[in-house]
């Protein structure tokens, strides 16, 4: 009944842009039919659920039980997002739906059930599954039959039989140009530092130049034949992806199907999580978009190899040429590769959110150390990271994690990557940070919650952990500690704090006004600027003397601020000041000083807001 309602529902909407489906019931073949129809339709959001149940006992043929079509009919597709798939006839109608969406298709996210990782199609195993199966799929596994109707990766090209050596040399062969620009630097360096040795330094050159050229044209010739054959085929870059969004769960990473299918200069957010052969396709990246031609790097690495030479000529390095877009990084297997790639492959403060996770009970252990991060990623993107998440014990609700009886196995993950007061003294020093996410010891508390009135950007706080205290009840410690933020929001009101998330718990600061029932209060509502800077310079605590003031006499003429200040001091006792001048100020009251309320914060406890903050949606690891 209600994939009816949809259908007709859908069916009158002719300026439809975005559906999006997450329920048990699946899609009826009227509601797709109806979206088939739709030329307005651009983004397209669907996630599955365990159709295993209902599978028939004994069926030879599981694709009997899924609609079709489903998205083969749709074309012109900015944004395609299939979640949780479980059956490979979703796959294959992606894939169609692919092919007549390739030239606008933006964004492509793709996740596995967890239930369906050890099927067959779901994995990259090209050597086991040949395009002779009744499967009908070969290289890349589920990310391959996707990709499949714009590159064939199972038609072998005869330049492939060419052994391996013969393959690297032709990929790190250098074009002419770049192979002159070096030698013709080289030269005229040599010229000028060895004088009369010129003619030999030049005759060597110059065999090395012919030898070098001979290489590169025996090398370019037969891939100019392979690339003007793949085009004939239709595979050839022509029809490679110009993503900008690229999410994949549970997927097992092909570089070479992913190199080959998606131009990476266009991607801007890259999220892979649960995904096998990570490594490999960052030291791929790493090594296609090197800011520096490969010639100089090789270069680079003899002279790091002799630094000791003085008689060879000076290397011209020309300035860094950065062509990748990435502002996004989300993953869940950080490794050595990956912190070497966002250092040398990015360019400088242009990372803006990165997320970096480590799943609880999973077979992968993380060998980087929060140092390392924090001195080859932050300090590099120091000036442009908006959103940060590091945490090394994530729990995914689709996996078991440790067993609780492993109480320090427990600690050390949680404790691998927990803030220390350097890493969160040097938080303060981003200056466009919005949301943050870290776990953190409980000695450092109190340093961490004074830091806060610094970073006057952030708006929402997420703490996954904290290691030690004293506290019973996970909930009272959360609501305590969450307390104690509340009172620095509140005496240091240029800290913009909004949302607080503790362990498994978030509350909303919200702000309201001090005063009686009259609307009669106090004068702090709105700080001046002399006001804000005896704020900033006074951490003694005085304001709370301040509150007690104001709540026995609220007809007190006097700011807040001046009140604590005198109160105690021997100015007010001497009797410098006498009553009449004060009661001087309370005929202009009214007219000359303006009435203020004193600002009140308070927490409220909420559910997580994921769909405002990035760091609440991704704290589980999950698409």
């Amino acid at each position: 009944m209600l994939g009816t309602l949809v259908g007709l529902a859908v069916w009158k909407m002719g300026m439809l842009e975005t559906f999006s489906w997450d329920m048990p019931t699946g899609i009826l073949r009227d509601v797709w039919r109806a979206l088939h129809r739709l030329n307005s339709l651009q983004n397209i959001h669907v996630r599955w659920h365990d159709n295993s149940l209902i599978d028939p006992a004994g069926s030879p043929d599981s694709s009997r039980k899924v609609e079709r079509p489903t998205f083969s009919g749709l074309k012109g597709l900015k944004s395609l997002s299939v979640l949780d798939v479980d059956e490979l006839v979703y796959l294959r109608e992606m894939a169609l739906a692919v092919e007549k969406s390739y030239t606008t298709l933006r964004e492509l996210r793709l996740g596995i059930a967890i239930h369906a990782g050890t099927k067959r199609w779901a994995h990259d195993d090209m050597e086991t599954i040949t395009p002779d199966t009744n499967d009908g799929f070969g290289e890349g596994g589920a990310i391959g039959i996707i990709v499949g109707k714009i590159c064939d990766f199972n038609k072998r090209a005869p330049t492939t039989a060419l052994s391996t050596s013969q393959t690297v040399t032709a990929d790190n062969a250098l074009t002419q140009e770049q192979l002159a620009q070096i030698l013709q630097g080289q030269q005229q360096a040599q010229q000028t530092a060895q004088g009369d040795a010129d003619n030999a330094a030049s005759t060597s050159g110059a065999s090395t130049i012919n030898t070098a050229m001979a290489t590169v044209a025996t090398s370019v010739q037969p891939a100019a034949k392979t690339s003007s054959k793949s085009k004939k085929e239709g595979s050839g870059p022509s029809k490679q992806l110009k993503l900008q969004t690229l999410e994949l769960e549970r997927v097992p990473i092909s570089t070479r199907v992913l190199t080959k299918a998606i131009d990476f200069s266009y991607l801007v957010n890259l999220t892979l999580l649960n995904c096998s052969n990570q490594s490999k396709l960052y030291k791929t990246l790493r090594r296609k978009f090197s800011p520096y031609p490969p010639s100089v790097l090789v270069k680079l690495n003899k002279l790091a190899v002799n630094p000791g030479s003085t008689n060879k000529p000076p290397l011209h390095i020309p300035p860094p040429s950065y062509r990748l877009r990435l502002k996004k990084i989300h993953t869940d297997m950080v490794s050595v590769s990956l912190i070497e790639f966002l250092h040398s492959t990015l360019a400088p403060n242009s990372l803006e959110t990165l997320f970096l996770q480590e799943i609880a009970g999973d077979s992968y252990v993380s060998t980087v150390e929060l140092v390392q991060i924090l001195h080859e990623v932050l300090r590099r993107h120091r000036l442009s990271l908006q959103r940060l998440l590091i945490d090394s014990y994530v729990q995914h609700p689709d996996v078991p994690g440790d067993n609780p009886i492993n109480v320090q196995s427990i600690l050390a993950h949680k404790s691998k990557w927990c803030f220390n007061q350097e890493t969160i003294s040097f938080m303060t020093e981003m200056p466009r940070l919005r949301e943050l996410a870290f776990g953190v010891e409980y000695s450092d508390w109190h340093y961490m919650i004074t830091r806060l009135p610094e970073m006057k950007s952030l708006k929402s706080l997420y703490i996954p952990h904290v290691i030690g205290g004293e506290f019973h009840k996970l909930e009272k410690q959360s609501e305590e500690l969450a307390k104690t933020i509340v009172d620095v929001v509140t005496l240091r009101p240029e800290c913009g704090l909004c949302y607080v998330g503790i362990v498994n718990k978030c509350f909303e600061l919200l702000e309201g006004e001090e005063g009686n029932e009259d609307g009669s209060g106090h004068d702090n509502a709105v700080m001046t600027d002399e006001d804000e800077d005896d704020a900033s310079d006074d951490d003694d605590g005085t304001d709370d003397g301040n509150d007690d003031d104001g709540s026995d006499d609220g007809d007190e003429t006097e700011d807040a601020d001046e009140t604590s200040d005198t109160e105690g001091s021997p100015l007010a006792t001497s009797g410098m000041y006498p009553s009449a001048s004060f009661d001087s100020f309370d005929e202009y009251d009214d007219d000359v000083l303006p009435k203020r309320k004193r600002v009140s914060i308070r927490e409220r406890e909420i559910l997580f807001y994921d769909d405002k903050v990035a760091v609440f949606k991704a704290r589980f690891g999950k698409l």
